[in-house]
């Protein structure tokens, strides 16, 4: 059993640093939960979007036939809300997202429609919606419940500042932190002493996946001086005010972490049933200034098909008086920083229209290095990168302008020495999917951190790829703390006995002679 780091990303992580739009539109109507033009054709701005496993609408199609005569909603001044829910996390990061535009475009007098299966007096009836829309100023009878088709003499649509799954914008963090501190009031400025908090789930009576033994790790977090805090029992004002007094927050994965976005700058490590972190909270993350650490416990949470009520899926952890010592020991290491936060991919440049599934964790680091490329009639046949700091990688993409589809054209290699090399690729491991109507981008992802010095990708003989854009993601593996971090150790020692070497995980394993002399060396560059 270990923990690691999440190499990557359930959905994408771009932060949108442009401007926001903000368009009055005339003689739009309402289909489904989105906003269409008299040709129908859906302004964007107006649909509801998630971008796992790739940015697509889930609020209605592309264009529609538009309806002969729908009823039209009275003159005046309309704001679009768009869809309106009100479980905890998708109102904080999809019904408050375009309300960042309220205070310059629009009024008191001014309307704010939406959509969804609750009027307004019973979605002022949640805590946590009533104090976030009173605190920007919006008052009950400002809201108005719309069903399609609907037509709109004119409404004013703005460019949502948090996309599920996919980006967010600065003026999010604002508005965050804007509403926590008039939730707050004076008590903003209120500070404790802080203390480590395990952020429970215990409490929460449906849902998807449950940890039917959580209790026996609180007990076992305690001995080792860290507190449980259930988010359920504090009202929400409650939960804002218990940032000010936590030095640092754990616990799995939920919507709980996102209230760090009222606040920002806070210490977060999170723990993820899968490989995959939530790219929301990354997101939050990114854009609020928090400190985060995502992990997962390798052949430490067992699944099972639930016998709990209200639940699909039953997580049993394995051990928790290991985890939970684990977790103390990666605490203390992360609040003196000799654990890194992880960053969420940022990519300089355009690399590609379409997102190809979960995206990985760390920089791209193809413009960070020495690189050597061989051609043939003018085209890539070789591609070698190397760093004078050990990298740890968690994936490479690579963009073939010829369009082929075929994984095994692409051998992707790693070594410490650039003279042994170790493949890592395989076609399990390479994923091809279409990059326009004449390409094709390939990404190869290990499913763990891979420690290296170098990479090389070669294009296997007969192929005809043509390769354009390289993308490699990860981060610099500082030797004062580790490789990585004081984390890959243990996965090099778990999996050097029982996986074929042939898989990525078994380049770990042979690779863990040549990391010995890499820390020895401590690089500079």
């Amino acid at each position: 059993m270990m923990l690691a780091k999440c190499p990557i990303l359930w959905g994408r992580c771009n932060v949108v640093e442009e401007a926001l739009r903000v368009v009055r539109h005339r003689d739009v109507f309402l289909h489904h939960w989105s906003i269409y033009d008299r040709s129908g054709r859906m302004i964007e701005d107006s649909g509801f979007f998630r971008a796992f496993p790739d940015h697509a609408s889930v609020g209605g199609p592309p264009r529609i036939e538009p309806p002969a005569a729908p009823p039209c909603m009275p003159e005046g001044e309309v704001f679009w809300l768009g869809l309106f829910q009100v479980h905890f996390g998708h109102f904080l990061v999809g019904t408050l997202a375009r309300l960042w535009a309220l205070a310059q475009h629009a009024d008191a007098a001014t309307r704010i429609a939406y959509v969804g299966t609750a009027e307004p007096d019973a979605l002022f009836g949640h805590d946590h919606v009533r104090l976030c829309l009173e605190a920007l100023g919006v008052r009950q009878e400002q809201l108005v419940r719309v069903e399609g088709p609907m037509r709109f003499p004119s409404l004013t649509i703005a460019e949502p500042s948090f996309v599920e799954n996919f980006s967010a914008s600065p003026v999010y963090g604002r508005m965050m932190r804007d509403i926590g501190d008039r939730i707050l009031g004076e008590a903003a400025a209120e500070t404790a002493p802080p203390a480590d908090l395990w952020l429970s789930k215990a409490l929460i009576t449906s849902g998807n996946r449950t940890i039917v033994n959580e209790a026996k790790l609180t007990e076992a977090l305690a001995r080792h001086g860290i507190a449980t805090v259930h988010p359920e029992r504090l009202g929400f004002a409650d939960q804002l005010r218990l940032w000010s007094r936590t030095r640092l927050a754990m616990g799995f994965s939920s919507s709980a972490f996102h209230t760090t976005a009222f606040r920002g700058g806070r210490q977060l490590c999170t723990l993820s049933n899968n490989l995959a972190a939530s790219s929301n909270q990354a997101l939050i993350d990114r854009v609020c200034g928090n400190r985060s650490l995502f992990l997962h416990a390798i052949d430490g949470l067992r699944e099972e098909e639930s016998t709990v009520p209200g639940f699909t899926v039953s997580m049993v952890i394995a051990d928790p008086a290991w985890m939970a010592a684990e977790l103390a020991r990666i605490a203390d290491a992360f609040r003196d920083r000799r654990i890194s936060p992880q960053a969420s991919a940022r990519v300089p440049r355009r690399l590609w229209t379409i997102p190809s599934g979960p995206a990985p964790f760390g920089e791209d680091m193809a413009g960070q290095g020495a690189v050597k490329a061989q051609r043939r009639n003018g085209r890539i046949t070789r591609w070698q990168i190397g760093w004078k700091a050990v990298r740890s990688v968690n994936a490479i993409t690579v963009r073939d302008r010829a369009g082929s589809t075929q994984t095994a054209a692409l051998s992707v290699q790693v070594s410490g020495d650039a003279v042994t090399w170790n493949t890592v690729s395989g076609p399990d491991a390479i994923e091809a999917r279409p990059d326009g109507p004449h390409a094709t981008a390939f990404t190869f992802r290990s499913g763990y951190p891979l420690p290296t010095h170098f990479v090389r990708i070669e294009v296997m003989p007969g192929s005809d790829l043509d390769i354009g854009e390289i993308a490699v993601f990860g981060e610099r593996l500082e030797p004062e703390v580790g490789l990585p971090d004081a984390l890959m150790h243990a996965v090099l020692d778990r999996r050097s006995s029982n996986i074929s070497p042939a898989g990525p995980v078994g380049v770990l394993s042979r690779a863990r002679a040549w990391i010995g002399s890499l820390r020895s060396r401590r690089p500079t560059g």
